[in-house]
Parts: C-alpha cells; sequence; structure tokens
C-alpha cells in the first residue's frame, strides 16, 4: 500500500507546494525536505515523482569514487552535482542499483544470461534480456538530451542504465514474493495486484541503501569477488567489453613507467590491432599515485599522449585515449563495482 501510495501521490505534484522564489526551493510536506537549483530542475524534467521518489534528505557533501561532490537522496535514487561536466551532465544519478546489491553481498556478474528472447530487447553489453510491461516501463522515461518529446533509448539507458538481471523472483520488504528485474540505476517491480500503470514500480532503493539491512532471506548471499586484475578482466567480459588477448606484462612492457607492481596487457580490436590497455596491481597507494602520476603528467605533454586513467583501492586501469568517453567510463564503471 505505501508503495502504492507514491505512485497515486505523483497526481498531485503539479499543484503547487511550499515553493519560496527567493531561494527557488520546492518543499514536500510528506517528508519535510525540499529540492532547488539545478537538482529541482532535474527532478522536475526528468521524471518526477514517480521515478526518483520525495526527497528523504537535504543536499549534502558525500563521496563517490573517492571524491567529494554535493548529492541529494530521493526514495529511487541519488542526485549528484557535477559542475565540471557540461549540461546534461552536469547532474548524475547514482548507480544505486548495483550499490544496493553491492550492499546484499550479492554478485551481479553471476546472475544468469537471457532466458527468453522472443519480444525482449537484448543487451549485448550485460547480456540480459527486457522484456514486456518492464521493458515497456524502461521506454517510457528518460533523462532529456535532445530535446526532443519522443524518449530515445539512449535517453532511457541515461536514466535507467543497462540492465544487470534478467526478470527473477524475490522477497522484497513487505515479505511478499515479486518479479523484479535489477538495472543499473534502479530496480523494476511488477505489481499485478495494482491496475495500469501502477503494475510497474520502481523499488526504494534510495530508502533502502540509505539505512543498514539485513540481506534478506531469499536472497543468497554471494562474496564479492577480491579486487585484483584477473577479476576486473572477468568482469570487463562478462560485462560485453572487450579485453582480449592478455597477457603479463614485463619490464620492456612498460616503457619509461615506473616497473611497478604486476601489469596485465589487454587489447581492445575494434580500436586497431594494438590498441589496449593496462591493468595494473600496486602493492602500496604509494606505488599507484607514481604510476597515475606518469601516465597524467605524460598526457599533459602532448594531447597525442592522452590515455584514460581509472583506479580503485590498489588498482589502476589504463587505456588507449582513442577509445570513445561513453565507452572508456563503461569500463571505469566495472572497475568501481568492485569493493576496494
Amino acid at each position: 500500500m505505501k508503495r502504492l501510495f507514491m505512485f497515486v501521490a505523483m497526481m498531485f505534484v503539479m499543484l503547487p507546494l511550499h515553493a519560496h522564489a527567493e531561494s527557488a526551493q520546492r518543499c514536500f510536506p510528506e517528508t519535510n525536505f525540499c529540492i532547488e537549483g539545478q537538482i529541482r530542475t532535474y527532478w522536475e524534467q526528468n521524471g518526477g515523482l514517480p521515478v526518483f521518489g520525495f526527497p528523504i534528505a537535504p543536499q549534502s557533501e558525500i563521496t563517490v569514487d573517492g571524491k567529494q561532490v554535493v548529492a541529494q537522496r530521493f526514495e529511487r535514487n541519488r542526485l549528484e552535482l557535477h559542475p565540471e561536466n557540461k549540461r546534461p551532465y552536469n547532474v548524475l544519478l547514482g548507480r544505486l542499483g548495483v550499490d544496493r546489491l553491492v550492499q546484499q553481498g550479492r554478485d551481479w556478474f553471476a546472475f544468469p544470461g537471457a532466458q527468453t528472447t522472443d519480444g525482449c530487447r537484448v543487451f549485448a553489453e550485460t547480456k540480459h534480456a527486457v522484456c514486456g510491461l518492464i521493458l515497456q516501463a524502461w521506454r517510457s522515461n528518460g533523462v532529456q538530451l535532445d530535446g526532443k518529446k519522443a524518449i530515445s533509448e539512449q535517453e532511457s539507458l541515461a536514466l535507467f542504465g543497462l540492465p544487470i538481471s534478467d526478470l527473477q523472483t524475490e522477497t522484497l520488504s513487505d515479505g511478499k514474493e515479486y518479479q523484479v528485474q535489477w538495472f543499473e540505476r534502479a530496480r523494476f517491480e511488477l505489481h499485478p495486484e495494482n491496475a495500469a500503470p501502477y503494475n510497474v514500480l520502481l523499488g526504494l532503493l534510495g530508502n533502502e541503501t540509505s539505512q543498514t539491512q539485513p540481506v534478506q532471506a531469499s536472497a543468497p548471499v554471494v562474496k564479492p569477488p577480491a579486487l585484483n586484475a584477473a577479476n576486473v578482466l572477468a568482469a570487463f567480459k562478462a560485462a560485453g567489453l572487450e579485453a582480449e588477448n592478455t597477457y603479463a606484462m614485463g619490464p620492456k612492457d612498460y616503457g619509461f613507467a615506473p616497473y611497478l607492481g604486476h601489469g596485465t596487457r589487454f587489447l581492445i580490436p575494434s580500436l586497431c590491432n594494438d590498441c589496449g590497455g593496462r591493468i595494473f596491481d600496486l602493492d602500496t597507494q604509494e606505488d599507484l599515485t607514481k604510476l597515475e602520476s606518469y601516465y597524467v603528467n605524460f598526457a599533459k605533454a602532448s594531447a597525442a599522449f592522452f590515455s584514460w586513467t581509472f583506479k580503485n583501492g590498489t588498482v589502476l586501469v589504463q587505456i588507449n585515449g582513442s577509445l570513445p568517453e561513453a565507452q572508456a567510463f563503461k569500463y571505469r564503471d566495472v572497475l568501481m563495482s568492485f569493493a576496494p
């Protein structure tokens, strides 16, 4: 009933709430929190109450991927301010689907791939299929990227991310079993007890990740994979990313880079025959900083030497700079899915 109430409440969001012109705030008596500025604009333009839910905390600084950002938690997600990015990427969504599964100790890389393809959209990146009512709901919302009224698949991807499971049965917080499907930034739930359009609801992941909760009794507890080069490479491949012809690097493979840790080379054939990246298992944070600084300073010497560098714990990933940003960030996201 609580979930149904949240969606029924969307019928009233167009009514004026406690708005204060001086601060451009919009306040919600349901939770006694307000939204303002870029976060308010994003919330209102990209789905509002049905997609994000009510705010459950004020804007505040949090740590995301080792970096301090201003963010605000909502019932169903987290909105982050990234002023270093151009619009519309100056506000980004948290990956709460992934975060919740990690919080539960569940290895989403181990979820079985597509069980059916008839009438479904199969995503090669994760080998999962989205079908039926969930596919319809997924396509019905998106982040406004091109100014057009029609919602493109790219806009739906920007809002919900890729599927990281197929449809599966789980026990939710009310103790009942439902069919659900996990995405990078959301959990879609089928609620046949509700009339359309409330027969497909988004899980309250903002609520769930903001409080310590035990693992659901029905969920298998899986030890998260260790953060090392071998497991990161396996995760790249499981996510449908290129990581071919891997081999252990010797001193000659380092070139002028500091010979630190254990490096593993991998290729990205779609770029060129010898293009790819390296994954380094470093012994200390000091060694990681030295190696990272080498690649950063090398890029500063000339744009021709630019490469992507991402780090998590004491693992550093360096990738050929000719790889498009969107594709490079997919490698980054896989790396950051590991607990440091």
